[in-house]
């Protein structure tokens, strides 16, 4: 299980996410939860997958993510150890995946493949669409850096 809080803002607007992601045994997602306000508009995504590959958010079904494995939260890179606690890789070896992604800040649910390349025991070259990044995850496998967009910071 994953779970965080975020509190970002978007366009000026401050927003305050709680999130919460249960995996089973192999890592593959089967329920995640994301509560909180953006601004004043309340937010709250119930996501399930079942063990044939299908999704639904907020009870609805969406064909388009069938076969992903992972969800992947757009407001949080927590959740890109997924794929790579799943299938850990070689150096040098790559994976593709397809992850249901959660969008922010519409809060929709749509397919996102994405690729991850281990360039070294803690760092991954990550790419989706037209964004690269280097990842470095902890000796725990957790995020530590994902590219300049986000940098863990350890509290005192």
């Amino acid at each position: 299980m994953i779970e965080g809080l975020v509190l970002v803002a978007v366009d000026q607007v401050p927003a305050r996410l709680e999130y919460r992601v249960q995996c089973d045994r192999s890592w593959r997602t089967t329920i995640a939860t994301v509560q909180g306000l953006v601004g004043e508009r309340l937010v709250a995504c119930d996501i399930h997958s079942d063990t044939q590959g299908h999704w639904w958010l907020n009870g609805v079904q969406v064909p388009s993510v069938d076969g992903a494995l992972d969800v992947d939260l757009a407001f949080t890179p927590a959740t890109n150890i997924l794929p790579l606690r799943r299938a850990p890789l070689a150096e040098g070896e790559t994976m593709a995946v397809r992850a249901a992604w959660l969008t922010f800040p519409a809060f929709r649910l749509g397919p996102l493949d994405q690729s991850y390349q281990r360039l070294s025991d803690r760092r991954y070259h990550y790419k989706s669409s037209s964004f690269e990044a280097e990842l470095l995850v902890d000796e725990l496998g957790l995020m530590e850096r994902y590219g300049e967009v986000w940098i863990a910071k350890a509290s005192v």
